[in-house]
């Protein structure tokens, strides 16, 4: 993981960077870096064996104060949620009504 731009890193290394954020390193400031290139290859390649699942995506973002994140932030996450949770084998039932829950409060 020498590369400073995620988009550079391997799989491996998105993958664990979301599942040890929250229990090792401080997940405010990392899981906004990475949660979107994690949704964007967990979605092209969903069978790539990835250990993070939907259920987890959803503690992330509620251990990292999603609302309180920048809106750009936000956006990128909210644009591809929709995609990640209708892959198949995501686990993202939990997910999918986090979503729903929080389209709704600001409706």
């Amino acid at each position: 993981m020498d590369a400073t731009r995620p988009e550079d890193w391997a799989d491996l290394d998105i993958d664990l960077m979301i599942w040890r954020a929250t229990t090792t390193i401080k997940s405010e400031k990392i899981v906004p870096r990475i949660l979107p290139e994690f949704l964007r290859r967990a979605t092209r390649e969903p069978y790539s064996g990835w250990m993070t699942s939907g259920d987890v995506i959803r503690q992330k973002l509620a251990a990292s104060h999603f609302a309180t994140w920048p809106e750009a932030d936000r956006e990128a996450v909210l644009a591809l949620l929709p995609a990640y949770i209708a892959t198949p084998d995501t686990d993202s039932e939990s997910l999918a009504e986090w979503l729903e829950a929080f389209s709704l409060k600001d409706a």
